[in-house]
């Protein structure tokens, strides 16, 4: 098996979680909300949820 197909299996991941990826082979992910005040860097919340790309333009998607 070669190591494309191996990362496409779910549950395998370069960086260690378990990722969804959309048709565009890109992983599903959330983003987050921060904001930097007097160097202290803080996590407001979840901007967008499961945010995957659309792979508008993709020859493979």
């Amino acid at each position: 098996m070669n190591a494309w197909a191996i990362l496409q299996k779910p549950g395998v991941c370069p960086n260690g979680r378990a990722q969804a990826t959309g048709r565009a082979h890109n992983p599903v992910q959330d983003f987050y909300l921060r904001v930097v005040d007097k160097g202290e860097n803080t996590v407001l919340g979840v901007a967008v949820k499961a945010l995957s790309d659309s792979g508008a333009g993709c020859k493979l998607a």
